[in-house]
């Protein structure tokens, strides 16, 4: 993938987000299993948002790993804080294990990263009791493959 495609892919994320949601303030989750390539992912679409003229702002989740007894109260401050602001902007935060019962409710648009990457033993653990649990990529608005964090493809999860 060239840089030119990579470009057109975060655009035409960017103009799928803004048709959707195009005033308020907008809440977008990147969930994957690993935090360089979701950081990244949401680097980008954040400024695909900027260069077509939005307010977009960038936030990170850390979670090492999936339990019962998580404590959200931190990223819901986060979110709550960005949400009090006035004017139309959107937040994107990365993180593992964002699309769980326990917070999918707050975001907007929800992006399911994916992909052949390396995480250590306890990291995929983690990672597949998460999707054996809750299923996020069902939950998701849209899927990127990942494998090479610098050329994301999209893809189509539909049955049809």
């Amino acid at each position: 993938m060239t840089e030119n495609t990579a470009a057109a892919l975060f655009d035409a994320l960017g103009a799928d987000i803004t048709q959707r949601y195009a005033s308020g303030r907008i809440l977008i989750a990147v969930d994957g299993p690993d935090a360089d390539s979701s950081a990244r992912f949401a680097d980008a679409a954040a400024a695909a948002l900027r260069d077509a003229g939005r307010v977009a702002e960038r936030a990170s989740a850390h979670a090492d790993a999936y339990r019962p007894d998580e404590d959200y109260t931190a990223l819901r401050a986060t979110l709550a804080a960005f949400r009090a602001e006035e004017g139309d902007g959107y937040l994107i935060v990365d993180g593992r294990f964002l699309l769980r019962p326990e917070i999918r409710g707050a975001w907007h648009i929800k992006i399911w990263l994916e992909g052949d990457i390396t995480l250590s033993e306890e990291a995929y653990s983690q990672q597949l009791k998460y999707v054996r649990d809750e299923n996020p990529r069902t939950h998701a608005d849209a899927i990127y493959d990942v494998t090479h964090p610098d050329e994301p493809k999209r893809v189509w999860g539909d049955s049809c």
